[in-house]
């Protein structure tokens, strides 16, 4: 796909890094690849589909949308809705007190709420206004993106459950992509479902034991070091957002970033540094 930025405003999300997550899934020969921690999906958008694709967020909301823009005719009712939405205060406030059960409505509020919002934090009242509603420019990659989910598996399901599933076909090559929440960020900022120390150590654990190759991505700090002392590690520096950083009075700190595999890339792209 030409554009592989996300159409959500997502805390960490990695479009700036595909060309150094490219390689990964480029040289980890696979016809299933598996995203647990999809979010604003812009690895799923810039990698090119396999034979089986599986996408999947605990936050049911992302989901909806994902479900409702992978079927043609929701989509183009969806993007007809959202055109004709009106920014305003009262009507993001209606919508942000709403509590929609059906997938499409649900799909609706979370864009309206998600680029209406400071830094797309949906789970607070924190309007900004029509300034990032870009349905405009955006609506046709909303349908690029749903004409690539139309063969895709959408779940939102426990990431144990994604990573454990046994392949759809004997003998199948599963690559994974996994994007979990930072273990140093103020989570109660960056993500709707955050992470505790529990969730990385399961995680951890439940990796090591894995057959599938995989690539993941976390902040750099002991605590992650610790947990991969079994795995290959390069580091990378980035700008971290708002949502990401570990304090309120510095959003945009500079910080490191683990990418972290449990196969040795051939050639590491410039990366700053293979840590071991």
């Amino acid at each position: 796909m030409k554009n592989s930025r996300s159409i959500f405003r997502y805390p960490g999300g990695k479009y700036k890094a595909i060309p150094f997550i490219k390689p990964f899934w480029e040289q980890a020969a696979h016809t299933e690849y598996r995203e647990p921690f999809v979010g604003g999906g812009s690895v799923f958008i810039a990698k090119p589909s396999v034979e089986e694709n599986w996408i999947n967020d605990i936050n049911k909301d992302i989901v909806a949308f994902y479900n409702v823009i992978s079927k043609k005719s929701m989509r183009e009712r969806l993007i007809d809705e959202l055109l004709k939405f009106k920014v305003s205060k009262s009507a993001y406030d209606e919508m942000y007190f709403s509590k929609p059960e059906k997938n499409f409505d649900r799909a609706k509020r979370y864009y309206i709420l998600n680029r209406c919002s400071f830094s797309g934090i949906t789970m607070w009242n924190s309007f900004i206004g029509d300034v990032r509603y870009n349905i405009e420019k955006v609506q046709d990659t909303i349908r690029d993106i749903g004409k690539k989910l139309e063969n895709t598996k959408i779940t939102s399901l426990d990431f144990e459950d994604i990573i454990k599933a046994k392949p759809n076909k004997k003998n199948a090559k599963v690559f994974m992509f996994l994007d979990p929440p930072y273990a140093e960020s103020r989570q109660v900022v960056a993500y709707n479902h955050s992470f505790n120390k529990e969730d990385h150590i399961r995680l951890a654990k439940i990796l090591k034991n894995t057959k599938h190759h995989f690539l993941l991505t976390y902040d750099d700090c002991k605590f992650i070091r610790d947990l991969y002392d079994w795995a290959h590690l390069y580091q990378r520096t980035w700008t971290y957002s708002v949502a990401n950083s570990r304090t309120h009075h510095n959003p945009r700190e500079k910080g490191n970033e683990l990418f972290i595999s449990n196969f040795q890339l051939k050639d590491p792209v410039d990366l700053d540094e293979k840590v071991k």
